[in-house]
């Protein structure tokens, strides 16, 4: 997890949320400070429809991508909130 939060905050690639997100449902927790989680967040905020339907959707079946596409990770992101405390 470390890995990969680590890929993402470098390279802002959606694939690396989408990557945590599944580590994460798999029982792999969020081992990492409050603020490097805080700034996976703002990261997740600034992917746009761009990232989910070019650089993920191909990548999903389609119920996947429609899933993605509505839901936001949310998932990921209420773990991290819960870790941050917010």
């Amino acid at each position: 997890m470390r890995m990969k939060i680590k890929a993402f905050l470098s390279r802002k690639e959606i694939r690396d949320v989408f990557d945590m997100e599944f580590l994460l449902k798999k029982g792999i927790g969020l081992d990492a400070p409050a603020g490097v989680l805080g700034n996976v967040l703002q990261g997740i905020d600034s992917l746009d429809r761009q990232d989910y339907r070019v650089k993920l959707g191909p990548l999903l079946e389609e119920n996947e991508r429609k899933y993605y596409t509505a839901e936001n990770f949310k998932i990921l992101r209420a773990a991290i909130a819960d870790k941050i405390g917010n």
